[in-house]
């Protein structure tokens, strides 16, 4: 929870600008956060914990890149040669996560049953290792299988609550890593061709070794915050951590580079067009690394760190009270004026014709659709997937593969702007790369296509397999969702079931809007955090609402103890 709590206090303080009397130090930082073109730490390695995680063999990390999202899935790869290895985590929670959940709690039985029996033998007396971290930790009489009598006598045992946060801190360091290694693991390699390869180790030595300082004060200071942080590492020297943003542009560069490489490796989709890309971006990064110089940053030096914290909450406690000021000054005034009703604008995506023109290009089988393409480019022929504008979100999809589960967004630069660009303003169309970046102003960076994937499970696939089927065979939703869109609205959902029959639906439908709400609660499915009898019971609800049913019939048919 500290963790949190100190990622959420920097997020908050990097939203709030820097003050005048902080000039002196506004070149090069902004609250916690470095801005200046150096944009790597030295550290004495990546963590071990993760990248064994990945890599149970324990490859040396030489040529490699290990990526720790804040509550994404990991990744990590290396150079063997001309072969690209690589690892990626697709469990129901990222690693970094195991150490508040239990792996076996979203298991079969059979893995579920080995996790207890295995516990029970390194700590007999405590049970379950099913019954959470916060009964083990805790002293509560009802914590583990004990019965009758046994449940009072059992918490006053001598060393009771030494031996529960050993047998959690062990299942932490042990149990979670071993079994999330070898069931939540996808790993493969990627045959490069030598000139892609040579020029990667070239961009590894060149860049990363030559733009990596030693600044473990400040490391200090900012460990507490969870991650988003990428590792990486040349043949030799220190391996450097990406904690900087700002002025430079290699950290984005870098970060493009090593997102475009896992995803194209996922996928098994080096092309031509992929190799081209990769070798345009090794040189943007040599680039930007030569523009950045030679110079060492500021925070190497110990008197730039002396009183660094002093200044972060001296600001922050500046700008608290300034936000203070503006909102009284602001309610005043509220108070003071009349409040005039605010007219609606017309949506810009909006006329016969550019709706007509926006049909007529992206509502198709996905297999040939554009929007469906830019988030999975390959390896979806034939399966059951989704295509949908999810509001919040932008342009959605995921497929389901078995127990897995590939999903994608794009909330902006995607197919449609360029559709937009070109009939409001007549821009040139212009063709969009699968695997680039996005970076901003700020010097931060994103993919323009976030994908993840991950297992949900032979249970809820077979589930969510069932309702892409029967929305496709127009079993559900066929016209009793009972909703309604203006009819020029650019609503959409595409869906494609099991055996390959595909439903496009519009704004036309009346039951767009439902079958939208419902795939929106598939796309967000996540073990970790909403898998659980609630929201189980509502997608039963959604799906009583398709057939034609009130959602309080679907909650009743919802079996409570239904073995998802």
């Amino acid at each position: 929870m500290f963790k949190l709590a100190a990622c959420f206090c920097t997020a908050l303080a990097l939203a709030l600008p820097s003050r005048a009397q902080d000039s002196c130090y506004s070149d090069v930082e902004s609250w916690s956060t470095l801005r200046c073109p150096v944009q790597y730490f030295a550290v004495e390695s990546q963590d071990d914990h993760y990248w064994t995680t990945l890599f149970p063999d324990n490859p040396p990390f030489v040529y490699a890149c290990l990526y720790l999202p804040s509550f994404d899935r990991e990744f990590g790869f290396y150079l063997d040669g001309n072969e690209l290895c690589w690892a990626r985590a697709v469990g129901p929670c990222s690693m970094q996560m195991l150490s508040q959940f239990p792996v076996a709690d979203f298991q079969n039985s059979g893995v579920a049953k080995a996790a207890v029996l295995v516990t029970r033998l390194q700590f007999p007396v405590l049970g379950n290792l099913l019954e959470g971290w916060d009964c083990l930790a805790g002293s509560t009489a009802e914590c583990g299988p004990f019965a009758g009598s046994t449940k009072s006598m059992v918490p006053n045992l001598p060393q009771f609550r030494e031996y529960c946060e050993l047998s959690a801190a062990w299942a932490e360091d042990v149990v979670n890593p071993v079994l999330y290694s070898h069931l939540f693991v996808k790993r493969g390699r990627m045959a490069l061709p030598p000139a892609v390869a040579d020029e990667l180790r070239r961009t590894w030595d060149e860049a990363v070794a030559r733009r990596t300082f030693p600044m473990d004060l400040y490391r200090e200071y900012v460990t507490g915050c969870d991650g988003n942080y990428c590792y990486f590492r040349g043949k030799s020297g220190a391996v450097a951590e990406d904690r900087c943003i700002g002025a430079g542009r290699m950290r984005p560069a870098m970060r493009f580079l090593a997102w475009g490489l896992a995803d194209m490796a996922m996928m098994d989709d080096l092309t031509p067009a992929g190799e081209q890309w990769l070798m345009k971006q090794c040189t943007a990064v040599r680039e930007y690394a030569a523009e950045a110089g030679d110079e060492p940053p500021p925070m190497v030096s110990g008197e730039w760190v002396k009183g660094f914290a002093k200044r972060v909450w001296e600001r922050m406690e500046r700008e608290e009270k300034a936000a203070r000021e503006r909102e009284k000054g602001v309610h005043g005034e509220d108070a003071a004026v009349e409040k005039k009703p605010v007219e609606k604008s017309p949506s810009p995506y909006s006329g016969e014709k550019y709706v007509r023109g926006f049909r007529e290009r992206f509502l198709k089988p996905l297999g040939e659709n554009p929007f469906w393409k830019d988030l999975f480019p390959v390896g979806t022929e034939g399966k059951p997937g989704v295509c949908c504008l999810l509001p919040g979100r932008g342009i959605c999809g995921f497929y389901l593969d078995g127990p897995l589960m590939g999903r994608a967004e794009s909330c902006s630069h995607h197919p449609w702007e360029v559709y937009d660009g070109w009939f409001s303003r007549r821009e040139p169309e212009k063709e969009l790369f699968p695997y680039e970046g996005i970076p901003d102003a700020q010097g931060d960076c994103e993919a323009r296509v976030k994908r993840e994937w991950l297992t949900v499970g032979k249970e809820t696939g077979g589930l969510m397999e069932g309702l892409l089927t029967g929305i496709a065979r127009g079993e559900l939703g066929a016209g009793k969702g009972k909703t309604t869109h203006d009819a020029d609205a650019i609503d959409f959902c595409i869906v494609r079931g099991a055996d390959g029959t595909e439903r496009i639906m519009s704004a036309a439908d009346a039951d767009l809007g439902a079958v939208v709400e419902l795939m929106d609660l598939l796309y967000t499915m996540d073990l970790l955090f909403t898998c659980d009898e609630d929201y189980l019971q509502g997608i039963a609800q959604k799906r009583a609402v398709l057939q034609g049913r009130t959602p309080e019939e679907g909650e009743r048919e919802y079996p409570r103890a239904g073995g998802l």
